[in-house]
């Protein structure tokens, strides 16, 4: 098959650059929700953790005989449990606090944008690859390409999401 290029109009406003990770200020609205309800997950499953050994290490102590838990391993053990929770619940407070005081980016800048082929691997494929890329507020993917199909030639690949993105310059 004979290769041809034809001139469009492409309107491709927030595209997507996998050669290149968007820095923090490029991160797109809905992508900081996203890093914000991931973290309020992780904040709840540890308050939900930290409670659920809390209660694990009273029902112990409730269950073992009184001299076999003083002063032995069980009650090393018990303390050491307890810490982990306090941390885990001081780490929890301390992300909502951020969050309760508006510092979101505070909260999500630890996080970085994925990878094109992290965010493959994580959605199951291109398609909803791109489709999660859409979710976060992106409306096409742009690259350098050339090494498969161009022949070395170095050109800029637009690759918009939706059809009326592209319109052809000859109108047919």
């Amino acid at each position: 098959p004979q290769k041809e290029v034809k001139q469009v109009y492409l309107n491709i406003r927030t595209p997507y650059d996998p050669q290149r990770v968007p820095s923090r200020e490029e991160w797109t609205p809905q992508f900081k929700q996203s890093l914000l309800e991931k973290t309020q997950k992780e904040i709840a499953w540890a308050m939900k953790e930290a409670e659920g050994t809390r209660i694990d290490v009273a029902q112990a102590q409730k269950e073992t005989p009184e001299d076999f838990v003083k002063g032995g391993e069980w009650e090393g053990d018990d303390v050491r449990y307890l810490e982990e929770a306090d941390r885990q619940e001081a780490w929890a407070r301390n992300r909502q606090k951020l969050i309760d005081e508006g510092k979101i980016d505070d909260v999500i800048g630890h996080h970085q944008f994925p990878g094109y082929n992290s965010i493959v691997q994580q959605q199951g494929g291109k398609g909803k690859a791109n489709q999660w890329l859409q979710s976060m507020g992106y409306d096409g993917i742009t690259h350098e390409g050339g090494d498969i199909m161009g022949g070395g030639k170095h050109h800029r690949v637009w690759i918009a999401f939706e059809p009326n993105q592209i319109k052809r310059t000859d109108n047919h």
